[in-house]
C-alpha cells in the first residue's frame, strides 16, 4: 500500500503495527528533459556577459572606429554596455523558469553563444557579419533621421551601435532556432530507438 509517498512494511510479528518507510519513487527523480541547477553570483554573471558581449563586439568596434566613429568611441562603448546590462537582466529574469531548466534550451544557448564567440574571433567571417549589420543600421538610421552618418554625433553613433546589435541578435536568435530544432529532432529519434521493444 502506498499512501502519501510511504509504503506499509509488514512485520513477521502479526501483533506488531505495520511500519512505514519512504520509497524511492519515480516522482522524486528529475525529468530527463529538465535539470536542477545553481546560478552564478552577480559579479560572475557580469563578468561572463562582459566577456561574451565584449568579444562579440570586437569586429564591429574595429569597423566603427575605422569609419565613422573615430571621435565617438565612447558612444560605441556605451552601446555595448547597454547590451551587457540587458543580458545580465535577462539572465536574472529567467532564473528558475522552465526556459532555464530545459536541457535542450541550455544546450542551444551554449552552442549559439560559443558559435558567436568563435565567429567573432575568426577573420574575416566575424568582420563580414558585423560590417553587413552595421551597414544596414546606417541605412536605417539615415532614412529615419536624414542625418549625415560620416561624422555622427555621440547620440547617432550610440543609436547605430544599438541597432547593429539588435540586427546581429535577431540573426543569432534565428540560428539558435535552427540549432534547437536539430536538437529536438535527434532527441526524438534517440527516444524512439530506446523505447522500441527488442525483438528476438
Amino acid at each position: 500500500m502506498i499512501s502519501r509517498g510511504k509504503v506499509a512494511v509488514m512485520s513477521l510479528n502479526p501483533y506488531e503495527a505495520p511500519q512505514t518507510e519512504t520509497p524511492f519513487l519515480p516522482e522524486s527523480v528529475p525529468s530527463s528533459s529538465t535539470l536542477s541547477t545553481s546560478y552564478a553570483s552577480f559579479p560572475k554573471t557580469m563578468f561572463v556577459w562582459t566577456v561574451v558581449c565584449g568579444i562579440s563586439a570586437i569586429p564591429g568596434f574595429i569597423w566603427g572606429i575605422g569609419t565613422m566613429a573615430q571621435k565617438n568611441a565612447a558612444a560605441m562603448g556605451t552601446g555595448i554596455l547597454v547590451f551587457i546590462l540587458f543580458y545580465v537582466a535577462g539572465d536574472y529574469a529567467t532564473r528558475g523558469t522552465p526556459f532555464r531548466t530545459s536541457r535542450s534550451i541550455r544546450l542551444t544557448l551554449r552552442i549559439g553563444y560559443w558559435s558567436r564567440l568563435v565567429i567573432s574571433i575568426l577573420f574575416p567571417i566575424g568582420m563580414f557579419i558585423d560590417v553587413y549589420a552595421g551597414m544596414i543600421a546606417v541605412n536605417i538610421l539615415g532614412l529615419a533621421t536624414n542625418a549625415p552618418m560620416q561624422e555622427g554625433s555621440f547620440l547617432l553613433i550610440f543609436a547605430m551601435t544599438l541597432v547593429t546589435g539588435m540586427i546581429i541578435n535577431v540573426g543569432l536568435a534565428a540560428y539558435m532556432s535552427v540549432v534547437f530544432g536539430v536538437i529536438q529532432f535527434f532527441q526524438f529519434v534517440l527516444g524512439n530507438r530506446r523505447s522500441r521493444p527488442v525483438e528476438g
